[in-house]
């Protein structure tokens, strides 16, 4: 019998505190596979009406400034230091602003606590650029910390997807297993995962789209019609 997978998440804003309701209430139904006690969730500290933000979301199983009105299971718990949060983590979902990856990265290197054989998924939308090349986040990580990294990449509200209100994604991970994993932690009724092997091609989309998304709002917002927008989303996905 496969041992329960200890989980992580790196990164409490609005998608990564949505993440990790996410995978807590997977959790806890997946008990054969996953362990349920405690989520670690790291969160940047922050002093929010006095308090420290770690203590309001273990106190009060809310986050009131990054997803407000939505409550969290008991078994998340927010930690304020990368070392205590990964360590003895199996599965590690990584999920903050892309500009703040260098940071994470060099924090998880130091702080020397990363389990051997631990696996990575990264929800992170961006891509990094060093020396005028394109890096991708996913290899970012691979290359840094020595541990494989997928990508979940989607046309993902962080909010609706609290609400529970039906969503659904793409998870690339190139061993199967890992996929397997990521698979059982994120999928549920209401957000649905399809699994590939193609992280780069997951991973390239996920940040492109963006831009293209970007387009298509321009043009409702300049009064444009449905031809243009369909040409904006055409040429941008060519």
């Amino acid at each position: 019998m496969m041992s329960q997978k200890k989980i992580a998440i790196i990164g409490s804003g609005n998608w990564g505190t949505t993440a990790c309701l996410l995978c807590a209430e997977n959790a806890k139904i997946k008990m054969q596979t996953f362990y349920h006690k405690e989520i670690r969730m790291y969160v940047y500290q922050e002093i929010v009406n006095g308090e420290k933000l770690t203590d309001i979301i273990n106190n009060t199983h809310e986050n009131i400034k990054y997803l407000p009105g939505f409550k969290l299971p008991k078994e998340i718990v927010a930690y304020d230091n990368l070392g205590d949060t990964v360590e003895d983590a199996d599965l590690i979902v990584i999920c903050l602003p892309h500009q703040f990856i260098k940071n994470i990265i060099q924090g998880l290197k130091d702080c020397g606590k990363l389990k051997p054989g631990a696996r990575a998924i990264s929800l992170i939308k961006g891509i990094s650029v060093e020396n005028g090349e394109v890096v991708l986040i996913s290899k970012l990580i691979e290359a840094e910390l020595g541990i494989e990294c997928g990508v979940l990449m989607g046309a993902n509200v962080a909010t609706d997807v609290a609400k529970k209100e039906f969503a659904e994604t793409t998870i690339a991970c190139r061993s199967p297993m890992s996929g397997q994993l990521f698979n059982e932690l994120f999928d549920s009724p209401t957000f649905s995962v399809r699994v590939i092997h193609d992280v780069e091609g997951a991973e390239v989309i996920g940040a492109v789209k963006n831009i293209v998304a970007l387009g298509a709002g321009f043009c409702d917002g300049l009064g444009l019609g449905s031809n243009t927008k369909s040409a904006i989303i055409r040429i941008g996905f060519f």
